[in-house]
């Protein structure tokens, strides 16, 4: 069985953290650096923002975002999402089928 607080079982069932961010502009640069980064899962642009599944904790995200900084990236919001509760329960259901 797999309880506690719901951050807490989401990192342990999903494995890693949705990351969305904005952009000003040279969204290709944003991608090209996102990309080389190895912590972070494939990019999805979705409302405004492009989003994507990061392995790593705050401390890896923090690295992250000053290192687009550092190579010219102008971010204009960089926030960590959480899973909803029905992809969640999905995920821990699927694992006990599994």
């Amino acid at each position: 069985m797999i309880a506690g607080r719901i951050d807490d079982v989401n990192r342990r069932v999903m494995g890693d953290t949705l990351l969305a961010v904005e952009v000003l502009d040279e969204p290709e640069r944003f991608l090209a650096l996102v990309a080389a980064d190895t912590r972070a899962g494939a990019v999805e642009q979705k409302n405004g923002a492009f989003e994507f599944r990061f392995q790593g904790d705050a401390a890896d995200a923090s690295e992250l975002l000053a290192g687009l900084v550092r190579d010219g990236v102008r971010v204009a919001s960089f926030v960590r999402k959480k899973d909803n509760l029905e992809d969640l329960f999905l995920k821990v259901g699927s694992r006990g089928l599994s």
